[in-house]
């Protein structure tokens, strides 16, 4: 159930979700902007969310393991932060930043526990929506993160780019177009198509009547011969 605005703790919630199997004994989260002094509990949470990756690609450092706080604090200073909040701890985050008409989306995590409720998912949504006026949504993920990709390929996003990093690492690269974007292509699919039908129509009438022209030429034609064939015999002679 989103909620367009509420303030808990100085933070606007935008989204307020009611979990389902919660481990804890207040079962709503919120979806909130999260500020600089939430960085220590989100990398700690990134760390442990990663750890699953890290198992998948047997290597503990990569990127996301091995991020300090000091390069937390430059990605607040140059990126938005959401985190997902519920029984008074972070639970959940992603963040994004814009460049140009493209809005580049980085690390969603989710604790371990809460996976599976639908937080990956609400985070997505609301990170796209703080990004509203982009053109095109762009992320990247591991070839054998399969659980990240099909939540990807779910909210609309297609893989168009991969770039092998090393014997063990290919990453995938994501997008989808903005519901604006989609509905600007989907006007001119709809606009070439009429196009398309009155030019198909235009010639059907132009075949239809170069065909009706060439039927009256005929008989024309043949008018003209019947006359000429009679004209050559003569008057008729006396009976």
């Amino acid at each position: 159930m989103p909620l367009a605005s509420d303030t808990v703790s100085g933070k606007r919630s935008f989204r307020i979700i009611s979990l389902r199997n919660s481990p804890q004994s207040d079962p709503i989260l919120k979806i909130e902007t999260a500020s600089v002094s939430d960085a220590q509990e989100i990398l700690a949470l990134q760390k442990l969310a990663y750890r699953s990756e890290a198992e998948i690609y047997n290597d503990y450092r990569i990127p996301p393991m091995v991020q300090t706080i000091e390069e937390m604090w430059d990605d607040f200073s140059r990126q938005k932060f959401l985190r997902a909040v519920a029984g008074g701890r972070i639970v959940g985050s992603v963040r994004a930043y814009s460049k140009g008409d493209t809005c580049y989306i980085g690390r969603l995590i989710v604790h371990p526990q809460f996976q599976g409720q639908g937080i990956g998912t609400a985070l997505m949504k609301e990170i796209e929506n703080q990004f509203g006026r982009s053109r095109r949504y762009e992320l990247f993920t591991g070839s054998k993160s399969a659980g990240n990709i099909r939540l990807y390929l779910r909210l609309g996003y297609r893989v168009f780019r991969k770039e092998r990093m090393n014997d063990n690492l290919t990453m995938v690269f994501m997008e989808r177009t903005s519901a604006a974007v989609r509905k600007q292509a989907g006007d001119r699919r709809k606009s070439a198509s009429a196009i398309a039908a009155t030019r198909l129509r235009d010639r059907v009438r132009t075949g239809h009547a170069a065909a009706a022209r060439q039927r009256r030429q005929g008989r024309d034609a043949s008018r003209i011969n019947l006359w000429q064939g009679q004209a050559s015999l003569g008057p008729p002679g006396p009976a």
